[in-house]
């Protein structure tokens, strides 16, 4: 072996090295971020952030209280995040199918792009729009960033709209956004616009 294909192979080697680290510092920066957020929320085993695929259903479930705070309506993202991150999974291994799979994975990305969107509105009001093209220029770089800086924020579908400046969690918040624990009950109540309120009381 000469000592040029030797350099090359350790050139190779070195960047397939950083790539994998540099992925695994985004996963875990990002994980950490969803982690807290779902925790401080009280969503039932916020372990899953860690856990691949069931990292869009917590996403999504933190998603669905944001997107019902600021439109009043309610978007099934934690199911359509979950199913269809587990569709694209399986639908890669089959023959004839993989294409479709591929399509139905770009379609995915966008859709998590609109829940980060959210999420981005209820903790970081005001700089949604940064994060999220932030998030699409640099992908989970950005992701893991946005969500880290805003993992021990208390969100608007907490502390009301007009808020200048969101709090902090400090030393915890119990009980979790003041309601019954996720799946305890109906996670949103139409009734709330009806009395005024501005979103669901999560």
């Amino acid at each position: 072996m000469s000592s040029s294909y030797a350099a090359a192979v350790a050139a190779v080697g070195g960047v397939l090295i950083f790539v994998l680290l540099f992925a695994a510092a985004c996963y875990i920066l990002y994980s950490i971020g969803l982690y807290t957020m779902a925790k401080n929320a009280g969503i039932p085993n916020p372990w899953l952030a860690w856990i691949p695929i069931a990292t869009g259903y917590i996403l999504g479930l933190l998603a669905e209280r944001s997107y019902y705070t600021f439109t009043g309506k309610q978007m099934p993202f934690s199911k359509i995040l979950l199913w269809g991150y587990i569709g694209v999974f399986v639908g890669s291994f089959i023959p004839f199918i993989s294409a479709l799979a591929g399509l139905a994975g770009i379609a995915l990305m966008v859709f998590q792009l609109i829940a980060l969107f959210y999420l981005y509105k209820d903790y970081a009001p005001g700089k949604e729009v940064l994060y999220i093209v932030l998030s699409v220029i640099f992908s989970s770089l950005a992701q893991a960033i946005c969500l880290m800086l805003s993992r021990n924020t208390v969100p608007v579908s907490v502390t009301g709209f007009g808020q200048q400046v969101q709090p902090s969690y400090q030393g915890g918040y119990q009980p979790p956004y003041n309601a019954q624990p996720y799946g305890q009950q109906p996670p949103y109540n139409n009734s709330n616009n009806q009395n005024g309120n501005n979103g669901p009381e999560m």
